[in-house]
């Protein structure tokens, strides 16, 4: 009875309609409001949902929020759980605690905003470090996921800049989606002042290499999966009690999206990515000798593959299991260097025994823990050049060019 109350609270919160006079400092329907900011914390998380598209539709909104207000009770003092949320209303921030009854207002933006702009999450997130201050932040991104691709215009045009999370359908209020940066990401934590213990990214295809390298400087664990999430996503009850406030956030995050792991299967992992730069030495030696030298498409056949490749998948491409991958291109004495740099970064990984991967809904992959490390790694081939054409992404190989992993790495000597 009382869980069904807290969900049917939280229902009338956070999903029905605002008043046209409701906005940030004034009661509006009747739901408390948050203007003087708390005292300095242990720990703030804010779950950042990105939802304006076609995730709305299918309920995540509704489903998500209430799964965070039903676990209110398990925030403790020194705690501080924000959570901003876009659908096909203006963005609002709330705060939800065991503290209060319902959860808080803290800002409701009184039109359109942008919530793939990293300007607009620069001042999400200063709001949270001014009025939530605390010894340690965590941030969640929840919404569609794209790993490292590059964008793409609503006319299918590949906009040759790399963005990769989430997803915006009115864009800058003309319509047009728009998706943000993974620079544009590590820029808004940076101008804001907040360094976070972890970015856990609640969307399919974020956890690869070339991702993580772009957030060294603004987080100390990437959490995420290699593979496409299910809609449902986290359990945010789950998260909020064992997970997002853990002493070790990094591990417990994965264990209990584990704990939901459906027929679809789940591969997560955590990786450090200031410790990425002992990788990417080794590659810088190893590449200009590898098979791959001379601008060659070895068989990649036998490694484990996080997506599939095909039509119904856009030609985008597949997402190579990195430890599997670069102990098949590389000597046995330099994959064993590669293997100990991947360990360092990795630090933590669960899989079940298959994945889904498509592109059809029966393609699904089988996943060994022992040689997997779920950290995905792009592999340049001319199959991705030969069908730049029938993709939507166009030329990937072009497009891996222009990351930052691509230079760190020393892909160019490869002639890719």
């Amino acid at each position: 009875m009382l869980r069904s109350s807290v969900l049917l609270l939280a229902l009338l919160v956070l999903t029905a309609g605002c008043s046209d006079n409701d906005d940030a400092g004034l009661t509006g329907d009747g739901y408390p409001t948050e203007q003087t900011p708390l005292p300095h914390g242990r720990r703030t998380v804010l779950v950042y949902m990105a939802m304006q598209n076609s995730l709305q539709l299918y309920g995540s909104v509704r489903n998500d929020s209430l799964e965070l207000v039903s676990a209110r009770e398990a925030v403790s003092p020194d705690d501080r759980l924000l959570v901003l949320i876009d659908d096909d209303r203006p963005p609002r921030l709330y705060r939800i605690g065991a503290d209060t009854e319902r959860p808080v207002l803290v800002h409701r933006w009184t039109s359109e905003a942008n919530t793939t702009s990293p300007a607009f999450l620069c001042s999400v997130l200063r709001m949270v470090r001014e009025r939530y201050s605390a010894d340690s932040y965590g941030l969640v991104l929840e919404s569609h996921g794209y790993g490292w691709l590059p964008p793409l215009h609503a006319s299918g045009q590949n906009l040759r800049s790399l963005r990769s999370f989430g997803e915006d359908s009115m864009g800058d209020g003309d319509g047009t989606p728009t998706q943000m940066p993974i620079t544009g990401i590590a820029d808004a934590l940076t101008a804001a002042g907040i360094h976070t213990d972890y970015i856990f990214f609640d969307a399919c295809l974020m956890q690869t290499a070339e991702v993580a390298w772009d957030l060294r400087d603004v987080t100390d664990y990437v959490v995420a999966a290699p593979i496409s999430v299910p809609y449902s996503g986290a359990d945010y009850t789950l998260q909020v009690r064992d997970g997002l406030f853990a002493d070790h956030p990094e591990r417990a995050i994965i264990d209990q999206y584990m704990r939901i792991a459906d027929s679809d299967g789940m591969a997560m992992a955590a990786v450090r990515p200031a410790c990425l730069d002992s990788l990417a030495a080794v590659l810088r030696r190893a590449l200009p000798h590898s098979p791959l030298a001379g601008r060659t498409s070895p068989d990649m056949g036998n490694v484990t593959t996080y997506q599939g490749y095909g039509a119904r998948l856009s030609y985008s491409p597949c997402q190579y299991d990195a430890a599997e991958a670069l102990e098949h291109l590389l000597p046995d004495s330099i994959a064993n260097e590669a293997r100990r740099a991947i360990n360092y970064a990795v630090t933590y990984h669960a899989t079940t025994d298959r994945v889904w991967i498509g592109p059809s809904d029966y393609n699904f992959t089988r996943v060994n823990p022992n040689t997997a490390c779920c950290m995905g790694l792009f592999i340049p081939q001319g199959i991705y050049t030969t069908n730049a054409s029938r993709s939507i992404y166009g030329d990937v190989n072009d497009s891996f060019t222009r990351t930052a992993w691509y230079e760190a790495a020393g892909w160019q000597t490869t002639g890719w």
